[in-house]
Protein backbone atom coordinates (compact mmCIF):
# COMPACT_ATOMS: atom_id res chain seq x y z
CA UNK A 1 0.00 0.00 0.00
CA UNK A 2 1.49 3.30 -0.96
CA UNK A 3 0.73 6.51 1.08
CA UNK A 4 -0.13 10.00 0.00
CA UNK A 5 3.18 11.21 1.59
CA UNK A 6 5.47 8.50 -0.21
CA UNK A 7 4.25 9.69 -4.05
CA UNK A 8 4.18 13.47 -2.88
CA UNK A 9 8.04 13.09 -2.02
CA UNK A 10 8.79 10.86 -4.66
CA UNK A 11 7.61 12.73 -7.29
CA UNK A 12 9.22 16.17 -5.14
CA UNK A 13 12.83 14.47 -5.60
CA UNK A 14 12.55 12.63 -8.84
CA UNK A 15 10.99 16.24 -10.71
CA UNK A 16 13.13 18.37 -8.74
CA UNK A 17 16.03 17.02 -7.23
CA UNK A 18 17.64 14.52 -9.40
CA UNK A 19 20.15 15.95 -11.24
CA UNK A 20 22.84 14.28 -13.73
CA UNK A 21 25.56 14.88 -11.58
CA UNK A 22 24.04 14.07 -8.53
CA UNK A 23 23.16 10.48 -9.73
CA UNK A 24 26.52 8.89 -9.47
CA UNK A 25 27.19 10.26 -6.14
CA UNK A 26 24.08 8.61 -4.69
CA UNK A 27 24.58 5.52 -6.14
CA UNK A 28 27.92 5.55 -4.39
CA UNK A 29 26.16 6.45 -0.95
CA UNK A 30 23.75 3.66 -1.58
CA UNK A 31 26.90 1.18 -2.13
CA UNK A 32 28.16 2.36 1.07
CA UNK A 33 25.18 0.04 2.72
CA UNK A 34 25.84 -3.28 0.41
CA UNK A 35 26.97 -6.43 1.54
CA UNK A 36 30.52 -6.22 -0.14
CA UNK A 37 31.23 -3.12 1.62
CA UNK A 38 29.99 -3.28 5.14
CA UNK A 39 32.13 -6.74 5.03
CA UNK A 40 35.10 -4.50 4.60
CA UNK A 41 34.75 -1.82 7.19
CA UNK A 42 33.61 -4.81 9.70
CA UNK A 43 37.23 -6.76 8.75
CA UNK A 44 38.81 -3.64 9.20
CA UNK A 45 37.03 -2.99 12.38
CA UNK A 46 37.67 -6.76 13.68
CA UNK A 47 41.51 -5.63 12.57
CA UNK A 48 42.25 -2.17 14.20
CA UNK A 49 39.43 -1.34 17.00
CA UNK A 50 40.82 -2.40 20.22
CA UNK A 51 38.84 -3.55 22.76
CA UNK A 52 37.32 -7.30 23.62
CA UNK A 53 35.78 -8.70 20.24
CA UNK A 54 34.42 -5.67 18.57
CA UNK A 55 34.33 -7.46 15.40
CA UNK A 56 32.18 -9.92 16.52
CA UNK A 57 30.16 -7.58 18.78
CA UNK A 58 29.56 -5.67 14.75
CA UNK A 59 29.63 -8.63 12.99
CA UNK A 60 26.01 -10.02 15.06
CA UNK A 61 25.03 -7.02 14.89
CA UNK A 62 24.74 -5.94 11.12
CA UNK A 63 23.69 -9.78 10.54
CA UNK A 64 20.72 -9.41 13.33
CA UNK A 65 19.32 -6.60 11.24
CA UNK A 66 20.04 -8.24 7.84
CA UNK A 67 17.52 -11.17 9.22
CA UNK A 68 15.27 -9.15 10.85
CA UNK A 69 14.94 -7.24 7.44
CA UNK A 70 14.34 -10.45 5.39
CA UNK A 71 11.80 -11.34 7.88
CA UNK A 72 9.65 -8.47 7.48
CA UNK A 73 10.49 -8.00 3.51
CA UNK A 74 8.81 -11.61 3.69
CA UNK A 75 5.38 -10.64 5.65
CA UNK A 76 4.54 -7.19 4.53
CA UNK A 77 5.74 -7.88 0.57
CA UNK A 78 5.08 -4.23 -0.25
CA UNK A 79 6.02 -3.86 -3.89
CA UNK A 80 9.05 -1.22 -5.08
CA UNK A 81 7.78 1.96 -6.69
CA UNK A 82 7.05 1.80 -10.64
CA UNK A 83 10.14 0.21 -12.51
CA UNK A 84 9.94 3.13 -14.77
CA UNK A 85 11.22 5.76 -12.54
CA UNK A 86 14.35 3.51 -11.04
CA UNK A 87 17.74 4.18 -11.51
CA UNK A 88 19.61 1.26 -10.11
CA UNK A 89 18.12 -2.48 -10.01
CA UNK A 90 16.68 -3.53 -7.25
CA UNK A 91 14.92 -6.71 -6.09
CA UNK A 92 12.59 -8.29 -3.90
CA UNK A 93 10.33 -6.14 -1.79
CA UNK A 94 10.64 -2.66 -0.67
CA UNK A 95 9.28 -2.73 3.16
CA UNK A 96 11.52 -1.99 5.14
CA UNK A 97 14.63 -0.32 3.33
CA UNK A 98 17.82 -2.86 4.00
CA UNK A 99 20.09 -0.31 2.73
CA UNK A 100 18.49 2.00 5.17
CA UNK A 101 18.13 -1.04 8.03
CA UNK A 102 21.85 -1.42 7.33
CA UNK A 103 23.17 2.00 7.55
CA UNK A 104 21.27 2.63 10.93
CA UNK A 105 22.63 -1.03 12.58
CA UNK A 106 26.54 -0.57 11.60
CA UNK A 107 26.85 3.40 12.03
CA UNK A 108 24.33 3.60 14.13
CA UNK A 109 26.48 1.02 16.04
CA UNK A 110 29.68 2.74 15.48
CA UNK A 111 27.69 6.31 17.09
CA UNK A 112 26.94 3.85 20.08
CA UNK A 113 31.11 3.07 20.39
CA UNK A 114 32.60 6.54 19.56
CA UNK A 115 30.46 8.21 21.98
CA UNK A 116 31.29 5.41 24.82
CA UNK A 117 34.95 5.46 23.65
CA UNK A 118 36.40 8.93 22.11
CA UNK A 119 37.37 11.27 25.10
CA UNK A 120 37.75 14.44 23.47
CA UNK A 121 34.08 16.11 23.31
CA UNK A 122 34.75 17.86 20.39
CA UNK A 123 35.83 14.63 18.11
CA UNK A 124 33.58 13.08 19.45
CA UNK A 125 30.86 15.19 18.28
CA UNK A 126 32.03 15.77 14.87
CA UNK A 127 32.39 11.94 14.35
CA UNK A 128 29.27 10.68 15.40
CA UNK A 129 27.29 13.94 13.45
CA UNK A 130 29.20 13.25 10.43
CA UNK A 131 27.66 9.49 10.58
CA UNK A 132 24.70 10.42 11.41
CA UNK A 133 24.29 12.17 7.90
CA UNK A 134 26.22 9.42 6.03
CA UNK A 135 22.61 7.25 7.89
CA UNK A 136 20.75 10.05 6.86
CA UNK A 137 22.31 10.34 2.83
CA UNK A 138 21.93 6.74 2.56
CA UNK A 139 18.46 6.53 3.18
CA UNK A 140 17.46 9.52 0.83
CA UNK A 141 19.80 8.03 -1.50
CA UNK A 142 17.56 4.97 -1.71
CA UNK A 143 14.38 7.39 -2.40
CA UNK A 144 16.50 9.37 -5.17
CA UNK A 145 17.16 5.82 -7.28
CA UNK A 146 13.74 5.56 -6.64
CA UNK A 147 14.00 1.98 -5.12
CA UNK A 148 12.63 2.65 -2.13
CA UNK A 149 9.34 5.25 -0.78
CA UNK A 150 9.61 7.66 2.01
CA UNK A 151 7.91 5.02 4.31
CA UNK A 152 10.43 1.99 3.37
CA UNK A 153 13.28 4.50 4.46
CA UNK A 154 11.89 6.16 7.66
CA UNK A 155 10.49 2.31 9.01
CA UNK A 156 13.84 0.50 8.27
CA UNK A 157 15.44 3.49 9.99
CA UNK A 158 13.22 3.18 12.89
CA UNK A 159 13.38 -0.58 13.08
CA UNK A 160 16.81 -0.79 13.02
CA UNK A 161 17.03 1.61 15.80
CA UNK A 162 14.66 -0.29 18.22
CA UNK A 163 16.70 -3.30 17.36
CA UNK A 164 20.37 -1.22 17.73
CA UNK A 165 18.90 -0.35 21.49
CA UNK A 166 18.32 -3.36 21.89
CA UNK A 167 20.93 -5.14 20.56
CA UNK A 168 23.69 -2.90 22.85
CA UNK A 169 21.35 -3.26 26.24
CA UNK A 170 21.52 -6.99 25.60
CA UNK A 171 24.57 -7.84 23.80
CA UNK A 172 27.27 -5.30 24.81
CA UNK A 173 27.47 -6.20 28.09
CA UNK A 174 28.25 -10.44 26.85
CA UNK A 175 30.65 -9.30 23.93
CA UNK A 176 32.62 -6.61 25.03
CA UNK A 177 32.78 -6.59 29.15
Amino acid sequence: MTMPIDMLITDFVVNNVRTPWLTPLMESLSNIATAPTLIVMLLVLAAFVPGRHPGWFCTFNIAGSALLNQVLKAIVQRPRPDVALRLVHAGGYSFPSGHSMAAMAFFGLLIWLVWRTVEDKRIRVLICSALAVLIALIGFSRIYLAVHYFTDVIAGFAISFIWLVLYTKFAAPKLLD
